[in-house]
C-alpha cells in the first residue's frame, strides 16, 4: 500500500488575529460559484442536492485533490432556482461548522490535531499527515474546505494549501445568460430569505394596517434613497418583509395545514424559474414595479379590518380563491418573483452589498474544547520541518568540518535533505511557499523512512541553521 504525505495548512501574519466576523459575513455572502464551478468534484454537490446521501462517520470522503473532472451524473447543469438554494444552504450550514472546528482549533490548540509553525513573518497551522486515500485528520477536510470556499481569506489568512483545480478567483459559472439570469434571482431570495424567516413571528399577530405599514416603509425609502445601493437596500427590505408576511399567512392558512415551511419557501423559490419579464437595468424602475405589483395586494390589506385572517380569508374567497392562493399570486408571483428577478437584473454580483444586515453564521469557539484529554498523537514528534528562505549547502558542509567516525551518519543526512530539496527524491515530503520562506515537512521515522530523522539529526548538530534555516521542529 503507498502513502502520500497530504497537510492542510492555513497561514496568517504574526501581528494579526483572525477577523471571525469577515469570515462568517463570507459564508453569509457565498456564491454558487465559489462552490460550484472548482473544476472538480472538491465540494460534495450531490450530498448538497439530496441526490446523493451525506458521507457518514463509517465511510469517510476520500481525500479531494483538484484533478480529475467532476462526475456530475446527478448535478443538474444549469441548476434550477431549488438546486441552488439547497446548494447554497447546504454549503453554509456544512462551512460554518468547519469554521467553528477551525477556530476551536486555533483558539485552544492541541498538538494532537494540529503543529503550530513560528515563521518570522507568520504563524502557520498544519495538520494533516501519511495517507492512503483517506482524511489523514479530523481538521483536514474542515481546514480545506474553509481555505477553498474563500472564508481563511476573508479571515485574513494569506495562504492555504490548494486542493480544488479552480483558483478561486477563476471561478465562474458556464451558463446561458438565461440561466445565470435564474441563479441570481435565486441568490437575491436567499438573502432576502435570511432576513425574513425572524419576521415571521410578527405577521403571526397585528392587523393589516400594522402589516401594510411595514411593507410600504421600505418602498417609500426606495422612492426616495438618494442613490442606487440604498434604493437597492430598502427594495430588499422590502421584498424581505413580503417574504415574512407571505410565509405567516401560509403557515396560518387551514389549506396549508401541516405543510412545513420548508416547502412553503422552496414552493415560492421554484417561481423564480418561471419569470419571463424583460430585464430592468435601472434600480427606479425595479422600484416602480415592485411598487405597482404590491398594489392589487395592498388594496386587500387595506379592504380587511382589524378582526385579521378571518374577514381578510372572506374577502380573498369572493375574489376567486382562499388565503393560501390569494397570498401565492399576489405576493409570490408578481411581488417576491419577478421584484428579486428584475433587482438581481441590476446587481448581478454585488447583491451582497446590498442585502438587509444580518448575520446568520456566527462563528464561535466550542469552549468544551479545552478539556478533551490527551490525544495519542503529538504533531510535535508527528511532523518533523524546516523553513529556509535559502540553502547554503556549502556552509552546511563546513559545519559538518572534517569526516570522522561519528559524523559520517551526518553527511549521509545532508546529502538525502539536498536531493529530496532539488526534486531527486521526494518520498513523504513536502514543501509550503509563503511569500518568500519555503517549509518543508515530512512526517517521522517512526513508522515511515523518511527525512524527519536526518532533519532532527541535522537541527540538533547547527547543520540546518548554517544552512540558512530560520527554525526547524
Amino acid at each position: 500500500m503507498s502513502y502520500d504525505l497530504t497537510l492542510a495548512t492555513l497561514a496568517i501574519r504574526r501581528d494579526r488575529t483572525p477577523d471571525w466576523s469577515a469570515a462568517a459575513e463570507a459564508i453569509d455572502c457565498l456564491d454558487l460559484a465559489t462552490v460550484w464551478a472548482t473544476g472538480d468534484d472538491f465540494f460534495p454537490l450531490e450530498a448538497w442536492l439530496g441526490t446523493e446521501p451525506a458521507p457518514s462517520d463509517t465511510a469517510p470522503r476520500p481525500v479531494r485533490r483538484g484533478r480529475g473532472a467532476r462526475a456530475a451524473a446527478r448535478v443538474p447543469v444549469p441548476p434550477d432556482a431549488v438546486a441552488v438554494r439547497r446548494v447554497v444552504r447546504n454549503a453554509q450550514r456544512d462551512l460554518a461548522l468547519a469554521a467553528q472546528e477551525v477556530r476551536t482549533a486555533l483558539e485552544y490548540p492541541s498538538p494532537g490535531e494540529l503543529l503550530v509553525i513560528e515563521l518570522p513573518q507568520h504563524v502557520m497551522y498544519v495538520t494533516g499527515g501519511a495517507t492512503s486515500g483517506d482524511p489523514p485528520s479530523e481538521l483536514f477536510e474542515p481546514f480545506t474546505q474553509f481555505a477553498e470556499a474563500g472564508i481563511a481569506r476573508a479571515a485574513g489568512f494569506e495562504w492555504s494549501t490548494r486542493y480544488a483545480a479552480w483558483a478561486i478567483d477563476d471561478r465562474r459559472p458556464d451558463f446561458k445568460s438565461e440561466d445565470l439570469r435564474a441563479v441570481r434571482a435565486a441568490r437575491a431570495f436567499l438573502y432576502a430569505e435570511d432576513a425574513a424567516i425572524p419576521k415571521v413571528p410578527r405577521y403571526k399577530r397585528g392587523s393589516p394596517d400594522e402589516w401594510l405599514a411595514r411593507l410600504r416603509g421600505p418602498l417609500q425609502g426606495a422612492k426616495a434613497a438618494v442613490d442606487d445601493d440604498a434604493a437597492g437596500r430598502a427594495l430588499l427590505h422590502f421584498f424581505s418583509e413580503a417574504l415574512a408576511l407571505m410565509v405567516a399567512l401560509q403557515e396560518a392558512s387551514p389549506d396549508r395545514k401541516g405543510v412545513a415551511r420548508e416547502r412553503i419557501v422552496e414552493e415560492a423559490v421554484e417561481l423564480l424559474d418561471h419569470v419571463a419579464s424583460p430585464r430592468r437595468r435601472s434600480i427606479r424602475r425595479v422600484a416602480d414595479l415592485a411598487a405597482h405589483a404590491f398594489e392589487p395586494f395592498a388594496r386587500l390589506l387595506a379592504a380587511s379590518t382589524d378582526e385579521g385572517d378571518v374577514e381578510w380569508a372572506s374577502e380573498l374567497e369572493r375574489q376567486g380563491g382562499s388565503v393560501s392562493p390569494g397570498v401565492e399570486t399576489e405576493l409570490s408571483v408578481r411581488v417576491i418573483s419577478e421584484g428579486l428577478t428584475a433587482l438581481a437584473d441590476v446587481f448581478g454580483d454585488r447583491l451582497c452589498e446590498i442585502r438587509p444586515e444580518h448575520a446568520a453564521h456566527a462563528i464561535r469557539p466550542d469552549r468544551a474544547a479545552g478539556s478533551l484529554p490527551p490525544a495519542e498523537l503529538d504533531y510535535r514528534c508527528y511532523l518533523a520541518w524546516c523553513a529556509v528562505r535559502r540553502w547554503d549547502w556549502e556552509a552546511a558542509e563546513a559545519a559538518i568540518g572534517h569526516p570522522s567516525v561519528g559524523l559520517f551518519s551526518l553527511r549521509d543526512d545532508l546529502d538525502d535533505l539536498r536531493d529530496a530539496v532539488e526534486g531527486e527524491t521526494r518520498s513523504l515530503v513536502t514543501c509550503q511557499a509563503i511569500e518568500d520562506v519555503r517549509v518543508w515537512l515530512t512526517v517521522s521515522e517512526e513508522d515511515f523512512s523518511t527525512l524527519g530523522g536526518a532533519l532532527r539529526r541535522l537541527g540538533e548538530a547547527g547543520v540546518l541553521r548554517a544552512a540558512g534555516a530560520l527554525a526547524w521542529g
